[in-house]
C-alpha cells in the first residue's frame, strides 16, 4: 500500500510545482470554479488556490488506511490484492484529477480561455475507467457473496451485509436489483436536471445537496431491507 501513498504524494508535489512555477505569472484573484456557460464565480487569492488544489490528491490517504487495514485483516490472498488494487484505483484517480484539474485551472488564469467541459469531460472518462477497473476483482468477490447470501439468508433480506468493510452489499433478492436501478435512473436524472436547470452558481451546490439526499434515502432502504450491518473482513466478522 505504500506505493498508493507515493502516488498521492507524487500529485500534490507536482501540481504544488506546477502552481509555484507559474504563481507570478497568474491573477492576484484566481478563478478556481465555473458555471454552467464556463464563467468562473469563485475566486481564491492565488497562493491559497495553488495549495488547496495541490492537497486534492491527499483525500485518497483515508481511504488507502481503510483498505490497508482490511487487507491486514483477511487472510485470502485474492482478497488482499482486490483491496490493494482498490486503494490504488482511488489513489491513482485522485492524484490524475489533481494534477489535471490544476493544468487546467492554471492555464484559464493565464488567459488561454477555453470551453471547460470538452476538457473536464475526457479526466471524467479517465477516472471513471480506473476506478471501475481498479474494483472490478473487489466487486466480484462482493457478487460471490451476494450469491452466497441468496441461498442462506432468510426471504424478506434484499441487501447482505459487505463482506469486506460495514454497509451493504451488492443485492441478493430481485427486489433489491429493482430498487437499486430505479434508485439510480433517479440520482442520473435528478442530477442531469440539476446541471440544466440550476440557477448560475447553484449547479454544484445543488448536486451535493442531492447527493446526500440519495446516499440517505439507499441507506434507508438498505436498512429497512437488508441484514444487520457489521464490520467484516472477508469471512470473519
Amino acid at each position: 500500500m505504500l506505493k498508493w501513498v507515493l502516488v498521492a504524494v507524487a500529485g500534490t508535489v507536482v501540481s504544488l510545482i506546477a502552481g509555484l512555477a507559474c504563481v507570478l505569472s497568474l491573477p492576484d484573484q484566481m478563478a478556481v470554479h465555473w458555471g454552467w456557460h464556463d464563467q468562473p464565480d469563485t475566486f481564491f487569492p492565488k497562493g491559497l488556490a495553488v495549495v488547496v488544489l495541490s492537497l486534492t490528491s491527499l483525500l485518497s490517504l483515508p481511504a488507502l488506511a481503510v483498505f490497508w487495514a482490511a487487507s491486514r485483516s483477511v487472510g485470502d490472498p485474492a482478497a488482499k490484492r482486490a483491496l490493494h488494487r482498490a486503494g490504488g484505483g482511488v489513489a491513482i484517480s485522485l492524484a490524475f484529477v489533481t494534477v489535471y484539474l490544476m493544468a487546467v485551472t492554471l492555464a484559464w488564469n493565464l488567459g488561454h480561455e477555453f470551453p471547460l467541459g470538452w476538457y473536464i469531460l475526457p479526466a471524467v472518462v479517465v477516472v471513471l475507467g480506473v476506478l471501475v477497473l481498479s474494483q472490478a476483482p473487489l466487486l466480484k468477490l462482493e457478487w460471490a457473496a451476494s450469491r452466497q447470501a441468496a441461498r442462506t439468508l432468510p426471504k424478506g433480506i434484499w441487501f447482505p451485509a459487505k463482506r469486506y468493510g460495514w454497509g451493504w452489499g451488492l443485492p441478493c433478492a430481485w427486489q433489491g436489483w429493482v430498487v437499486l436501478g430505479l434508485w439510480l435512473a433517479v440520482l442520473a436524472g435528478g442530477i442531469l436536471g440539476i446541471l440544466v436547470r440550476a440557477p448560475e452558481g447553484w449547479a454544484i451546490p445543488l448536486c451535493c445537496l442531492f447527493l446526500l439526499l440519495m446516499a440517505a434515502v439507499l441507506m434507508g432502504l438498505c436498512a429497512w431491507r437488508g441484514e444487520k450491518p457489521r464490520w467484516r473482513w472477508g469471512d470473519s466478522d
